[in-house]
């Protein structure tokens, strides 16, 4: 296949694909229990998860917890233990969890599309790009129908904001791929006003989310460094530990030709690392690497 097909696939849809995965969360939280009981387990969860406090993260994880969230968040787990680590044993696990699903037929259908959604992100991160397309494109064409099952208006300014901004973006620039009438109706625009909303969110993942896509967005596809500083700033400020969050940062830094302020960053991610009782120490051989390939 053409080179040109792989790349746009590479470069826009891992960000497009995660809102459907993401969004679960939240969703699920909110509707199965109205005491808030799961919700409030859930900021702890994702707080310390974030934080690449994995050790607290997996301690939260709650059998008692409706299958679904338990099997998503789970696998979302494992999801940052493989990028923390680079061990494919995770992303085995990742898609065991899909198939635990898949095989339990007291799961209600509408939690499929998130299933079917990390699935995508699995393959993505796979490199199995032309499977990954057609399955993403199936998915936006159909996003409005999975739109109502979002009550909250932080999840849906989510949904929309990127689903908006990626579909315009992908189309505009690749208009022979992303062809279908869902694409011609998104507007970027609109897209970018929804994510800046989600910043301030009261909910801890729709905040994080919001902040993460708009640094991914304005560093690697609209490279306004400036802009990708201000949320990355933001981002680093909630969640010092996260050694991913601070790489962005660093690479941003780097980008707006601070090399010493991104030199003394580099250092605090380093010793960020070494700090950290809750990482192995095979992840934090890794992360290293990560941020500096000579050690």
């Amino acid at each position: 296949m053409p080179t040109p097909v792989i790349t746009p696939i590479a470069i826009l849809y891992k960000s497009f694909l995660l809102i459907f995965i993401a969004l679960f969360f939240q969703f699920q939280g909110k509707s199965q229990n109205p005491d808030n009981t799961v919700h409030t387990l859930e900021q702890s969860y994702f707080s310390h998860l974030y934080n690449f406090q994995f050790t607290r993260a997996y301690n939260a994880l709650n059998s008692n917890l409706p299958s679904g969230n338990y099997y998503l968040w789970r696998m979302y787990y494992q999801w940052w233990m493989l990028l923390s680590t680079n061990d494919k044993t995770y992303l085995s696990q990742c898609f065991a969890n899909i198939v635990l699903y898949e095989t339990n037929r007291t799961m209600p259908d509408s939690l499929k599309i998130y299933f079917e959604a990390f699935r995508l992100r699995l393959m993505l991160f796979n490199h199995q790009y032309i499977k990954a397309y057609q399955q993403a494109v199936n998915l936006a064409d159909n996003y409005k129908s999975y739109f109502h099952q979002f009550s909250n208006r932080d999840e849906q300014h989510l949904m929309q904001g990127l689903m908006n901004y990626l579909g315009a973006k992908a189309h505009r620039k690749y208009p022979l791929l992303f062809r279908s009438k869902s694409f011609q109706c998104f507007s970027d625009t609109l897209g970018l006003t929804l994510l800046k909303q989600c910043t301030t969110s009261p909910s801890i993942f729709v905040r994080t989310e919001g902040l993460y896509f708009l640094v991914k967005i304005y560093l690697e596809i609209e490279e306004d460094y400036k802009q990708a500083y201000v949320y990355s700033t933001q981002l680093i400020s909630l969640f010092p530990g996260n050694i991913i969050f601070g790489l962005l940062h660093q690479k941003i830094l780097t980008c707006l030709h601070k090399e010493n302020e991104a030199k003394i960053y580099q250092t605090r991610l380093l010793d960020e690392i070494s700090n950290n009782k809750e990482l192995t120490e095979s992840q934090k051989k890794y992360l290293k690497q990560m941020i500096n390939p000579k050690i």
